[in-house]
């Protein structure tokens, strides 16, 4: 067995981009040595998880006789990686021989690590060369295209700015710009197993809003990890865990009373709050000349974009009192978004 090469990994990006002309005179399978020929490799659009058909003659039966290498078009072969350790199998070839005939292999990257580093270099769409080897001769001919599978991570999340509201990373009415690779064709995306409509596509990112109510009427902003996974048009995914909270952000727009002085003794002041699904639970508190005068929640129906709070001003003294509002118990009442004067 061949030791392995440090070389590999420093060259691989070339193997798979085809640093040389993509104008390679064997591209199409030449043979190099004695009864070993490459007439086909299927499939044409290769990705670096599909099992790869090689057709040709002069192969062993013996699929452990056969060594399958790719690839520069300027003749630099690699049957091994480095020595990696998440590598479950860093003393096997790079591609496993899962059947073979005189006249047929059935290949595929040897595990989840392999592929991994193989897909990680498919920046470009040429063809790369694959050689055969048996008992000492060999045949050659070439994967025509690849393609890279899908991978991805959240590049940014937009919203709108936050006066009360959760602070995990992605929640419900959030845009959110997915960068990654692999996005051939119509994708699916789901969040939770919840399908999200995709707003814009290119290979390379995917840009969605999550929908604000499709995840239940959470109002604490409860941090979990959900399940994220992407669908492309030929059906490669791939998922991960991401933290979600499942409330949708409550942002207030506007806050003001129906006054901004009052007379003492006066009945009712009128608070109306406008935003962006407001809570039910969302408290306030009343400030005054007294301190703390008076605490309580908006009580807005779920997901309301207004609500109107009366406060008694029968038991107040005349000063300056302002409001400040906050999304529950736990959290900050921030700073005042209004206030009046009940004068002397």
């Amino acid at each position: 067995m061949k030791k392995f090469s440090v070389i590999f990994l420093l060259v691989i990006p070339c193997l798979l981009i085809n640093c040389d002309s993509p104008d390679d005179p064997n591209a199409n399978g030449n043979n190099t040595g004695g009864d070993v020929t490459i007439t086909t490799v299927t499939p044409e659009y290769i990705y670096a998880d599909d099992e790869i058909t090689i057709n040709g003659t002069g192969f062993s039966t013996v699929p452990s006789e056969n060594l399958v290498e790719m690839g520069t078009s300027s003749g630099t072969f690699y049957a091994y990686q480095v020595s990696d350790p998440s590598d479950p199998d860093p003393t096997l070839p790079y591609f496993t021989v899962l059947s073979a005939t005189s006249t047929q292999l059935v290949v595929k990257v040897k595990n989840e690590t392999a592929q991994e580093k193989l897909n990680f270099e498919f920046y470009n769409d040429y063809p790369y060369r694959v050689r055969v080897t048996t008992k000492g001769k060999s045949g050659m001919g070439a994967i025509q295209h690849a393609k890279r599978l899908v991978i991805f991570h959240l590049g940014s999340v937009d919203v709108v700015n936050h006066i009360v509201g959760c602070l995990d990373y992605v929640q419900p009415g959030d845009s959110v710009h997915m960068d990654g690779s692999g996005f051939y064709g119509i994708c699916n995306l789901t969040i939770d197993n919840k399908t999200i409509p995709v707003k814009e596509k290119k290979i390379t990112e995917l840009r969605f809003k999550v929908p604000y109510n499709q995840f239940g009427s959470e109002e604490n902003c409860v941090d979990k990890f959900v399940n994220v996974k992407v669908t492309n048009g030929d059906g490669k995914s791939f998922e991960k865990e991401i933290h979600f909270a499942a409330a949708p952000p409550m942002v207030i727009f506007g806050a003001s009373f129906d006054k901004t002085d009052y007379g003492p003794g006066s009945g009712t002041a009128n608070l109306t709050v406008s935003g962006y699904c407001l809570y039910s639970s969302a408290m306030f508190r009343l400030n005054g000349p007294a301190g703390y005068q008076l605490i309580g929640s908006l009580n807005a129906s779920s997901y309301a974009s207004e609500v109107v709070v009366p406060f008694s001003l029968t038991s107040l003294q005349p000063g300056s009192y302002s409001v400040n509002i906050k999304k529950n118990i736990g959290a900050d009442f921030g700073f005042p978004v209004a206030s009046f004067t009940i004068s002397e």
